[in-house]
């Protein structure tokens, strides 16, 4: 429950504007950023290092993935959940 307001709180408080948001999107080729698959019409945006972790709501903090990617790294910071990935493939 905490992590839901402190969530808004750090959306309400970017500086990125919805145009902004969707300008970025549409320029974005829906391939996930961290399998490969093609998701044009499945995707979803991931903060790379999760709000709830300190992550901040900006472009550079943003990247496509697809539903399965972003389900599994939930709020993980990204070389935790890369790094157990890896050992799960192996």
């Amino acid at each position: 429950k905490n992590n839901k307001y402190k969530r808004r709180e750090v959306l309400n408080s970017a500086n990125l504007t919805a145009k902004q948001l969707a300008e970025w999107e549409t320029s974005q080729y829906k391939i996930c950023s961290y399998c490969g698959k093609p998701c044009e019409l499945d995707y979803q945006l991931d903060h790379i290092e999760p709000l709830s972790k300190n992550g901040t709501h900006s472009l550079d903090n943003l990247t496509i993935s697809c539903p399965t990617c972003n389900q599994s790294k939930s709020n993980t910071p990204l070389l935790i959940w890369l790094a157990k990935t890896k050992t799960l493939r192996s």
